[in-house]
């Protein structure tokens, strides 16, 4: 007889919890957002001094970090976050994508 998986809906948010998660992601972000800033386009202005780590997460606090990923009518898409999210060894998921 064989049992069917069942996910433990628990254990992530219990792994997330953890002091090691929290300091192993913490070198994580510190790694991450010296990649940013790396890729960041030097004609974006304050783009690279805006990157800023707090604990395990990096925040961009650039007004216009929007123009600078995703691009407008008259400036392409440089992507410094994606770019630097996967040289790093993480998964960007796209908050309006549907696949986990």
């Amino acid at each position: 007889m064989s049992q069917r998986f069942r996910r433990d809906a628990t254990f992530e948010p219990a792994l997330r919890a953890g002091p090691e998660f929290r300091l192993a992601m913490s070198s994580r972000a510190a790694v991450l957002a010296d990649m940013i800033r790396l890729l960041a386009p030097r004609k974006s202005g304050h783009y690279a001094r805006r990157v800023v780590q707090l604990d395990n997460r990096v925040e961009l606090r650039d007004i216009a970090w929007h123009i600078v990923e995703w691009g407008s009518v008259n400036s392409p898409a440089y992507a410094p976050v994606r770019r630097a999210v996967r040289a790093v060894g993480l998964r960007y998921i796209d908050a309006r994508s549907s696949r986990p």
